[in-house]
């Protein structure tokens, strides 16, 4: 929310909250509105803060499960893992010392 509304709903709170207090305590109904005025801004700032937050973190997890993802399809073909019929190829022979079986 700009800074620029949040000064309108305490204006428009003040008003509102003058307009109706009694004979005696207009002062106090400004006050009381522009306060009423300010947690309404600050409520609706705070939900948007947390819609923004609530973006990124899904954004990140799709990030993380996008590299997860491709972590594992680039280390499995790193370690030689191998389709069923290349299981007798020269290429596909676990490198010495190295524990690799094809199931």
């Amino acid at each position: 929310m700009h800074p620029f509304l949040r000064v309108v709903l305490v204006i428009v709170g003040a008003a509102t909250g003058a307009n109706l207090g009694t004979e005696g305590i207009h002062f106090l109904a400004a006050l009381v509105g522009a306060l009423a005025g300010l947690a309404i801004s600050e409520v609706i700032h705070i939900r948007s803060a947390f819609a923004n937050l609530r973006t990124e973190l899904r954004d990140l997890r799709a990030l993380i499960e996008r590299a997860t993802t491709s972590t594992l399809l680039r280390a499995g073909a790193l370690t030689g893992a191998c389709a069923a019929s290349e299981a007798g190829s020269a290429r596909c022979r676990p490198a010495a010392g190295a524990a690799h079986t094809v199931t």
